[in-house]
């Protein structure tokens, strides 16, 4: 036997009539089970309402208004269509992208997982709302979590997506002003580089920071260290990462010695450049597909960055020794206290 919605398209074409179109016919099918469920008094109405269904697709919104039988039904899924249409999407501009990714860290605020392909995301479910306070930036796996709709899915929502959030703000603001705190002590009393005053720093202060470079990279590995000796999959990953925010905010500190907008908006580039090397290890590491790898990705990639940000630093003394003609600089000798400086600590030393 034929289902009822295919004995109603076989009737109409019995009789003559134009079959339904996909739309429309969904809709029939929809309006003849809900007059059928209502009392005889309603269902004149509900066939008044839905006397127009061929013309939908130019009212579809009008249908599911709250004085309308078929409101309870507004933001459902009906064979696949959307019954409410959502707000045009517009563009986040570009400065408030950049902001919301750099407080971020670029990372998922729900797993804090580096490395992972993120997107912006509007709390409120609204595109064109572009406030700071309403986005967060989220994998894809929890950016799906946030679309889920009923049955036993599991579905993050907008108040987790908040909590998460703040939390992970904060956390990334404070690990950014510990590092600070860390490379400042390391700077052998100099002032810090002020960018709003910059002018061609003298050899003395650039040689004078040059130096103490291979110290702080070592605070970096000892601070490391304890944490890669425990073994334990999440706790090596996180001593990788907090020795790469300290390299990074080393190599901040050397940035200023370049003109302040050299490199455009600094903490952003220099941001944007490790989240990409987090990226590119991530992908080669997982030659079967995302998380093909398992929980290993996350020590590779994480030593791999670190030694990335080394050789960028690296690099960026070779080029400073060079533009700022630092022939008393005994560059070959820095190098070799560098590498030295990258190498694990013995025990006896911890």
């Amino acid at each position: 036997m034929l289902p009822r919605c295919a004995l109603t398209k076989k009737k109409a074409a019995q009789n003559g009539q134009a079959p339904l179109g996909p739309r429309p016919f969904i809709f029939e099918c929809r309006r003849r089970t809900l007059a059928r469920s209502r009392p005889p008094s309603a269902r004149g109405d509900i066939l008044g309402h839905c006397s127009a269904i061929p013309r939908l697709h130019r009212g579809i919104n009008d249908l599911f208004a709250a004085n309308s039988p078929f409101a309870p039904f507004a933001g459902r899924h009906c064979g696949g269509i959307n019954l409410k249409m959502s707000k045009s999407r517009t563009p986040i501009p570009d400065d408030i992208s950049a902001e919301v990714m750099f407080q971020h860290d670029r990372t998922c605020c729900v797993c804090h997982d580096r490395g992972l392909a993120v997107q912006i995301h509007h709390i409120d479910v609204d595109p064109t709302n572009h406030a700071v306070s309403n986005l967060a930036v989220l994998c894809l796996e929890h950016h799906e979590q946030t679309q889920m709709r009923g049955g036993f899915a599991k579905k993050l929502k907008a108040a987790d997506v908040v909590r998460s959030r703040n939390d992970w703000i904060c956390r990334v603001r404070v690990r950014r002003d510990k590092t600070d705190e860390l490379v400042i002590q390391h700077m052998a009393g100099m002032a810090p580089t002020k960018l709003d005053d910059w002018k061609i720093p003298s050899r003395a202060k650039v040689v004078g920071f040059l130096n103490s470079l291979p110290s702080i990279r070592r605070a970096a590995i000892a601070a490391a260290q304890p944490l890669w000796e425990t073994g334990i999959t999440s706790e090596v990953w996180q001593g990788s990462y907090d020795a790469i925010n300290l390299l990074e905010s080393a190599w901040l500190r050397l940035a200023n010695f370049y003109p302040p907008s050299h490199f455009g908006e600094r903490n952003h580039f220099f941001s944007e450049f490790i989240a990409a090397r987090f990226e590119w290890h991530r992908k080669i590491c997982e030659p079967r597909g995302s998380g093909s790898s398992g929980e290993i990705v996350h020590l590779l990639t994480g030593v791999s960055v670190l030694d990335d940000v080394a050789k960028a630093i690296e690099e960026t003394v070779d080029e400073l020794f060079i533009g700022f003609c630092l022939g008393p600089f005994d560059l070959e000798k820095w190098r070799n206290d560098w590498h030295a400086a990258g190498a694990p600590l013995p025990r006896s030393r911890q």
